[in-house]
């Protein structure tokens, strides 16, 4: 798919169980490549998504969800959980990924991964990161950034590496905003530009009083 329509979601998948979506180009000015709603069993795999304003893949509830070997490039956010109370996304798999220039397009800026709303045993492993920008307004963005309340539950975040190098590159890696029973270990983060006065304060990893994180 190029060339998509601003406001189409090219693919969107909802209470859809056992399904696979892979080797797919989507090419934006587009809003989501993939929607996905309360699907239970899928395999996003060997997928090209690129210039998504908001969403790469969109996570609208569902369980046992793998999102593996895909590239992304210029989206907003790359997977991010938006179900609402009651529609958690559960037993999630994001590993082995390439994300370039999440936020460098006319949309604004997110955190690229966003586990949230009730969300539950994600693996976050193995995957590349090249630059995710800092929002205009000077709110720092994260490249993943785990919890909305005590509700997000087991946020596994191993062996990613993450390259700063554009001058407006966000300096936090991980945030682990909310929740318990996180972890997060042998991560890499090169941080290839300037150390500037906006970084004072920041940190690759940043937490805020979680119970039983590592």
């Amino acid at each position: 798919f190029f060339n998509v329509h601003a406001n189409a979601l090219p693919m969107e998948p909802t209470g859809c169980s056992g399904i696979t979506i892979s080797n797919n180009v989507l090419s934006g000015p587009g809003r989501r490549g993939i929607s996905t709603g309360a699907c239970a069993g899928m395999l996003i795999t060997g997928n090209r998504i690129t210039g998504q304003s908001i969403y790469a893949i969109e996570l609208n509830g569902g369980q046992d969800i793998s999102i593996i070997a895909n590239m992304a490039d210029g989206c907003t956010a790359f997977a991010q959980a938006t179900g609402g109370p009651g529609y958690p996304t559960e037993d999630v798999l994001i590993s082995g990924n390439v994300i370039r220039n999440n936020g460098y397009n006319a949309n604004g800026t997110s955190n690229s991964i966003y586990m949230r709303n009730g969300s539950k045993r994600w693996t976050i492993t193995g995957n590349h990161f090249y630059n995710v920008k800092t929002s205009a307004q000077g709110a720092d963005q994260n490249v993943i950034r785990i919890g909305t309340d005590a509700t997000t539950v087991g946020g596994v975040v191993t062996n990613n590496v993450y390259h700063a190098n554009r001058p407006d590159s966000v300096a936090t890696f991980v945030s682990l905003a909310h929740g318990s029973g996180h972890v997060v270990k042998d991560n890499q983060v090169f941080f290839n530009r300037p150390v500037t006065a906006s970084d004072n304060g920041k940190a690759d990893i940043y937490t805020e009083g979680r119970e039983g994180t590592t």
